[in-house]
Order: structure tokens, then sequence, then C-alpha cells
């Protein structure tokens, strides 16, 4: 749902598949959240308002290999 143009998720599919393999690399996309104001802005779902607890906790598994 993240309104922001410069963003889109189709980019960030393409940047974690073009990357080499003995990378780790992982999309995971978080949805809700709030979007109020600028799409691109923390206030919006780019900066994952409403789901902060989401985004902290895959941040998470991802950096502690889980």
């Amino acid at each position: 749902q993240d309104g922001c143009i410069a963003t889109p998720v189709s980019a960030s599919e393409n940047l974690v598949n073009s990357r080499p393999k003995t990378y780790r690399s992982e999309l995971k996309l978080i949805e809700g959240g709030d979007d109020i104001g600028d799409a691109c802005m923390s206030a919006g779902h780019h900066g994952f308002a409403g789901v902060e607890d989401q985004f902290v906790a895959a941040a998470a598994q991802f950096i502690l290999g889980k």
C-alpha cells in the first residue's frame, strides 16, 4: 500500500533478486499500518507507521538469522 512512487515493491524485488546468492537477502512485505500525509514520510506506509512493531520484529529476526 506504500504510495511512494520512488520505491515501488517491484524495485525492491529486483534488488533482492539481483544480489549474489552468497549474500543473505530477504524481501519481507508488511501490510497494514497508517497512511497520513506524504506517502514518502514517516507518518505513512513508507515509514512503517502503525506497524513499527512488525518491522522491528522482522528486522531483528533477519539480523539474528531466524
